[in-house]
């Protein structure tokens, strides 16, 4: 492992084309933080649940909420995908992205956690045969009592029963946060953002997270570099994997509060506060490049209308493991000509290569049982 501090590297950078291109990087840091701050501040003003469920729940659900905190509770013996979701509609176009996570990992528990959505939204995927997707209501207070974390709860609630605590605030995306760290501290799996498109099987992807390379985008002062991944200084907290118990997951949870009571802001406890955290626990975490996990070089055309034989399409098939919408959770999010967008194309092809593979394979089978079933002459 190797840890800089950006202003002691800098030290060592004084030509021209390095400060062009750090403005450049700190130009669209400017941009993306401006971007998903106007995406948060033009959602609607809707009653955020993190105690109950709005919709009427089974007997049985209703009696592990009341016990555990959650009306399905994972399982330790399967790979658990997590989605979240605040708010009474998915958008279309996170409905599409939910089919791509679950094509891919028909053997997996796909969890998407939510107290307003009605449960009616996953018939259409039961329908087509994905019984492995669930709608998970939870209380959150009775999730983390006698926990790590109860601190940030306890105050949450407070906050949003109406009393006020200094000048704190508590939003979607605070909650959003601390509920994806805890579920994959407390369970073990994958968190996907609810705006990622999934193009491959991610299932052997173990204790990862993504980060930008080469100083392509700064969120901390630390700089790390690993044998692959040559001077980093940001992770993403939209996509990443650990197991149950995993110290890095548990510093998250621990230190959560502090983060959040300091900075508030759009997400005081995401990416900066994991950089912080990386230091105690690198040597437990595999760090893999964004461009592989969210398919970041081409990032920004995700949403353009492209050709079929756009050489794009074959990189982004072969390099990417999920391509990302920027969504940042908006209840209103779509996009024009979908049919003929770069990321409907991406996940086409990965569905029509995914269904070539299964098939071969299921000839091969079908051949290798024929031969044994064959009587010796």
């Amino acid at each position: 492992m190797i840890i800089l501090k950006i202003s002691s590297f800098l030290k060592r950078k004084t030509n021209k084309s390095f400060v062009k291109s750090s403005l450049f990087v700190i130009i669209i840091n400017l941009f993306l933080f401006i971007y998903f701050s106007l995406i948060y501040s033009n959602e609607p003003n809707e009653i955020i649940t993190i105690n109950n469920s709005l919709e009427p729940i089974k007997v049985e659900q209703k009696s592990l909420l009341e016990t555990v905190g959650v009306s399905y509770v994972p399982k330790e013996e399967t790979f658990n995908i997590f989605l979240i979701w605040y708010g009474e509609t998915l958008p279309d176009i996170y409905f599409k992205g939910l089919e791509t996570i679950i094509f891919h990992h028909p053997k997996c528990d796909v969890l998407l956690f939510s107290n307003e959505l009605n449960e009616s939204i996953i018939f259409p995927l039961k329908e087509k045969g994905y019984n492995n997707v669930h709608i998970v209501r939870f209380n959150l207070t009775k999730m983390v009592e006698n926990n790590i974390g109860y601190d940030f709860v306890e105050k949450a609630n407070k906050l949003l029963s109406g009393e006020k605590i200094d000048n704190l605030q508590v939003t979607r995306v605070h909650l959003s946060d601390f509920l994806r760290y805890f579920l994959v501290y407390s369970y073990g799996g994958l968190y996907l953002d609810t705006d990622s498109f999934v193009l491959k099987n991610m299932e052997h992807l173990r204790n990862m997270i993504s980060v930008r390379e080469k100083f392509s985008y700064i969120c901390s002062q630390k700089v790390y570099s690993t044998p692959k991944l040559a001077n980093f200084t940001c992770v993403s907290n939209g996509v990443y994997h650990f197991e149950k118990n995993h110290k890095f997951m548990k510093d998250a949870v621990i230190n959560y509060e502090s983060w959040w009571r300091r900075i508030q802001g759009y997400a005081p406890a995401g990416a900066v506060m994991l950089m912080d955290l990386i230091e105690n626990n690198f040597d437990k975490i595999n760090f893999l490049s964004q461009n592989e996990i969210l398919c970041l070089n081409h990032l920004f055309i995700t949403r353009n209308e492209i050709s079929e034989n756009d050489p794009r399409l074959l990189d982004a098939f072969n390099t990417c493991y999920t391509t990302q919408l920027l969504g940042a959770g908006s209840s209103t999010m779509s996009i024009n000509s979908f049919n003929v967008s770069f990321v409907e194309k991406k996940v086409g092809v990965a569905q029509q290569n995914n269904s070539s593979y299964e098939k071969d394979e299921n000839v091969k089978k079908e051949s290798s049982d024929q031969d044994t079933d064959e009587e010796p002459d």
